[in-house]
């Protein structure tokens, strides 16, 4: 049986046995106290060996039917499948619909003189306009415009892991009315404005996180985010304080081209989840346009774009010139 880890997460089994299976179970990582085989090294990677009790056995030997489809969760759709790339968008937005109020946050960049807007963004406009015009409170930021500082690596200094701690806490009551915004980059910064995401997080339903792929990893924007709210993870799995996100649902939506956008995705979902954060697979999804990595031809480019927009937008779903972070 070839497991994948993308459903590892949804087995009740302890963290340790899982990773310690993992570092014994696959290619050319032999067994404690044996040397590797021909037959080891020949194996498909993360197929189980021999004498190496995969801690998932006692559990089930067949994929559950109670776990969500690995489809929208883990691979990239066919970019000539118009109904599923359809049914992933209306999945989407039906989800949505059932909240309140929704976070959408976009991380993809042009230049401010460049004219067009990146296809993520693009697609994060459309559902935030489907989503007011069903009554949704729905609150978009473009991170690219706001002043964000890089993290500081608070996490893992010579004195330890200082990261959220209670006297990191941003003392302004309209910037952090939570109390929950602990991080020392917006204390050491006073334009830093990523209090204005978290102040729409801790009051939202549910948060969708909009990326492109850019050399095989999330873009930069997307990472920055993602490190400057460490503290938010750090507060319960290392201060054991009370996990802030719990009753936030998120996703996590990729747009790519023509490479690694699938491992891109599932790693960052991943990360989402050791936030803390409940992550709803109608919410987690990757498009690449081609899975040929060696396209990188200007028609394939400008193929994708028209080919993006065919399948997922409609006129208009493009903002205004004039439109500003959060008010979509």
């Amino acid at each position: 049986m070839t497991f994948q880890k993308t459903w590892y997460e949804s087995v009740d089994v302890p963290k340790r046995d899982l990773d310690r299976w993992l570092e014994t179970a696959t290619r050319n990582d032999p067994v404690p106290g044996n040397e590797s085989t021909a037959a080891d090294r020949s194996r498909p990677l993360n197929s189980p060996k021999k004498g190496v009790k995969n801690p998932l056995s006692d559990h089930f030997t067949t994929l559950p039917l109670n776990l969500p489809p690995l489809d929208p969760l883990t691979l990239a759709m066919d970019p000539d499948d118009l109904q599923k790339a359809k049914e992933h968008l209306e999945n989407t937005i039906k989800h949505l619909r059932t909240k309140e109020k929704v976070l959408l946050i976009t991380t993809s960049n042009r230049w401010e003189g460049q004219e067009g807007t990146p296809k993520s963004t693009r697609l994060a406009y459309k559902i935030a306009g489907e989503l007011r015009r069903s009554g949704v409170q729905a609150t978009l930021f473009e991170v690219p415009k706001l002043t964000i500082y890089p993290c500081e690596g608070n996490v893992s200094d010579s004195s330890g892991n200082n990261c959220g701690l209670k006297k990191a806490i941003l003392k302004d009551k309209n910037k952090n009315p939570s109390g929950y915004h602990r991080c020392w980059a917006s204390i050491n910064n006073a334009d830093d404005e990523l209090w204005k995401i978290t102040k729409e997080l801790f009051t939202s339903d549910c948060v969708v996180f909009f990326a492109s792929v850019r050399w095989g990893a999330l873009n930069s924007y997307y990472q920055k985010l993602i490190e400057r709210l460490t503290w938010i993870e750090n507060m319960h799995s290392t201060l054991g304080e009370e996990n802030i996100v719990a009753g936030i649902e998120a996703g996590l939506i990729v747009i790519g081209h023509n490479w690694n956008g699938e491992k891109a995705f599932e790693t960052q979902r991943r990360v989402l989840q050791y936030f803390g954060f409940q992550v709803n697979p109608n919410l987690c999804w990757n498009w690449q346009y081609t899975q040929n990595a060696e396209d990188e031809t200007n028609e394939s480019y400008i193929k994708a774009e028209k080919e993006f927009g065919r399948l997922f937008l409609e006129e208009g779903s493009s903002p205004a010139s004039h439109s500003s972070p959060g008010n979509g």
